[in-house]
């Protein structure tokens, strides 16, 4: 911005040099760019380019430079959907009404909704939108396993399904469209071990993120309400393991961005200094790890030896006992533009997609408090804004002012809002 400032040379360029110069500026310096003289405003101002580029961050979109439409027909199509975004006209909205299969498991990820139809099966539907030119497709794939769960991401034709073969657990790299090994992955599957106190009754938790898979496989016991759960996070077109743990409470995951992820985990009840003799509530922690980093082995009593920052979220009740704890970052913030073969097959490209800067981070809680005789459910919800979570990370100030373990409660973190 200076620049502009102090070096008159600059105004005397052609306005076609200056609009490319202005073009590789963030939308926030694009506005100041406005305020530096008259000249500048009315040629950002006129420039059809840098208006769509503002405009995408008023509305939270990223551009998809491969969609090939020209800049004037991709901001008539962004104020369409902006429009109707606010307003729901019915001529905008489109609707599909899709079975419920006779299968336990579904996904909804990147506008294709899968569901499993038996053992072996899994249907898809890509939903429509006719503001984004995207039409309905619906196909199926076979596979020649058990599915135990699976996860799917439609930007990179990947579909993650889980097969168990005690004691590991194998997570086979597919093709969304065709059910085949996945062309861009090394290996065939990754595998994961099972809980060493493994049950039939095991659950999964199955994330995406750019060119990692993470998973958390949880068991139950019968000495502990906390689950033991392994925790593994792999490149899945490396084949490369860059995070393996197990740990009791692991309760969910989320990745926020290619090295970074939010872990919830259950801590044990200790003695409460407020009233003697009485346990206080359960509670819920938040550990932002680097999964890129080696993390020395650990014992189950002991905590994975990985977190770079750890917040304690508020309790809701004196005796706040919780059943369930997740946090989503969805779509996740790696998630490229949908140009794969499942925009292409008899698609085209939609224009822009959700940015993946200003995600929000949700964790939802559900719990009873069991200070009365019969316990009532109590449920919380917290939106945190990613980068703002990511900040705690390298602000020194905010380490220094949790303690040397890096903790703190959320109830001093800005920024975050609490719906009970």
């Amino acid at each position: 911005m200076h620049m502009f400032r102090n070096t008159p040379g600059v105004s005397q360029l052609p306005a076609e040099l200056i609009t490319l110069i202005l073009q590789e500026l963030s939308y926030t310096d694009l506005l100041r760019c406005e305020r530096v003289s008259k000249h500048y405003r009315k040629l950002i101002r006129g420039t059809s380019v840098l208006q769509y580029k503002i405009e995408l961050a008023q509305s939270g979109m990223d551009d998809i430079p491969s969609n090939g439409l020209s800049t004037a027909t991709k901001r008539e199509i962004l104020a369409r959907h902006t429009n109707a975004t606010q307003t729901w006209p019915d001529h905008m909205v489109t609707k599909q009404t899709i079975p419920l299969l006779e299968g336990p498991l579904w996904e909804l990820c990147g506008g294709v909704l899968a569901q499993s139809d038996g053992r072996r099966d899994l249907d898809f539907w890509q939903l429509p939108s006719a503001i984004r030119g995207i039409t309905p497709r619906k196909w199926g794939v076979d596979v020649e396993f058990d599915i135990a769960d699976f996860t799917v991401d439609p930007s990179q034709d990947l579909l993650v399904a889980m097969e168990v073969q005690s004691p590991t657990c194998f997570a086979h790299l597919l093709s969304l469209n065709t059910g085949k090994p996945h062309d861009g992955a090394a290996e065939k599957s990754l595998s994961f071990p099972l809980p060493p106190f493994d049950t039939p009754n095991r659950s999964y938790h199955i994330r995406v993120c750019g060119d990692f898979v993470g998973i958390i496989i949880r068991v139950y016991g019968l000495m502990s309400d906390e689950p033991h759960t392994v925790l593994g996070i792999s490149n899945w077109k490396t084949g490369e393991t860059k995070l393996l743990t197990s740990f009791w409470g692991i309760r969910s995951f989320a990745f926020l961005d290619d090295r970074h992820a939010v872990i919830l985990r259950g801590v044990p009840r200790v003695p409460s200094p407020d009233v003697p003799g009485q346990e206080s509530a359960s509670n819920v922690v938040v550990s932002v790890i680097d999964f890129r980093k080696a993390v020395p082995p650990n014992a189950m009593s002991e905590a994975p030896l990985c977190p770079c920052v750890t917040l304690n979220l508020p309790t809701v009740a004196d005796r706040w006992e919780v059943w369930h704890a997740e946090v989503v970052c969805d779509p996740s913030p790696a998630c490229p533009p949908p140009n794969g073969p499942v925009a292409s097959g008899g698609s085209s490209v939609p224009p822009f997609r959700v940015t993946h800067t200003d995600r929000i981070v949700v964790i939802r809680i559900n719990g009873v408090d069991t200070l009365f005789e019969q316990a009532h459910p109590r449920s919380k919800c917290l939106q945190l804004p990613r980068p703002r979570l990511l900040r705690c990370l390298w602000d020194r100030r905010f380490l220094k002012s949790a303690g040397r373990r890096g903790a703190n409660n959320l109830n001093a973190f800005s920024g975050y809002q609490l719906l009970l």
